[in-house]
This record gives C-alpha cells, sequence and structure tokens, in this order.
C-alpha cells in the first residue's frame, strides 16, 4: 500500500496525471486509509469471555497495538491481568496477531483476534499442535 502511495505522488509531482485523475486519487487513497483504520480499531471497547471465568476485558490501544486486561472475574486471580498483548492488525488477513498470556496455565501464546461481527470475537491460540478457540461478547456502553 505505501510503494503505491509514493508512486502516485511521484507521478503527480512530475504531471503525469491530469488534475482530475488527481483528485479522484487522493479520495480513493483517503478513503481507503479511512477504512483500514476505522476497521483496525474496531475491537477496541469491553468484551465478555465466559469461557475466562466470566471475565469483563477491556481492550485498548497503545502505541499502534491493542492490549487487554480484565476488569471483573469470577475468579479474583484474573483481576487486573493483562491477556492480551501487542495485537497488530493485518489487513491481508483480516485479523489481528499478537500473544495472549493463559492465566489458568500460566503461559504466553500466539493468538489471533477475528472479528465475526460487531459484538462477537473469535479468538485462537494456538501453541505447538495445540489450539483452543474461545468467543468474547461485546459489552455495550452508553
Amino acid at each position: 500500500m505505501k510503494k503505491i502511495y509514493l508512486l502516485i505522488k511521484q507521478m503527480i509531482k512530475s504531471n503525469i496525471l491530469k488534475k482530475e485523475f488527481k483528485i479522484l486519487i487522493i479520495a480513493i487513497l483517503s478513503g481507503l486509509s479511512a477504512s483500514l483504520s476505522a476497521q483496525s480499531d474496531a475491537i477496541e471497547g469491553k468484551w465478555f469471555a465466559e469461557e475466562m471465568d466470566n471475565s469483563t476485558i477491556v481492550i485498548s490501544e497503545k502505541k499502534e497495538a491493542f492490549f487487554g486486561k480484565v476488569i471483573e472475574s469470577d475468579n479474583a486471580e484474573h483481576l487486573e491481568k493483562n491477556i492480551l498483548k501487542n495485537f497488530v492488525y493485518d489487513p491481508a488477513e483480516n485479523h489481528w496477531k499478537g500473544k495472549i498470556f493463559s492465566p489458568k496455565k500460566n503461559m504466553i501464546i500466539q493468538a489471533t483476534i477475528t472479528m465475526i461481527d460487531r459484538s462477537k470475537l473469535k479468538i485462537v491460540g494456538k501453541k505447538l499442535f495445540f489450539t483452543k478457540t474461545m468467543y468474547f461478547t461485546r459489552i455495550e456502553t452508553r
């Protein structure tokens, strides 16, 4: 994407493109950039994880990556644990890649987060030959 942007920018500077085409290209790139940005931060918010002892997890962005912290749980040992670490959106794969901390096993696992719809996340953790899938449900805030 960046290479395409740089190529078009170079073409604009060298007056290869006509004025109308330049405006069209700029509008398309602006829309594409806004769309990718909107998708990449779609996981931000509060999520309910039934499979993690009925935990509530807050996912927030820090330095272009997403992190998740347990703020409520039936298991007091999970409280205040940072369980999602360094999740970065991959537009080619349409999911976020990062690491998840498993409090029950006390280990860090490679994971992906896929947005099923606006209110449901699919989290898949993989370690060696083992795979675990769980789902988070968005907690709507007003």
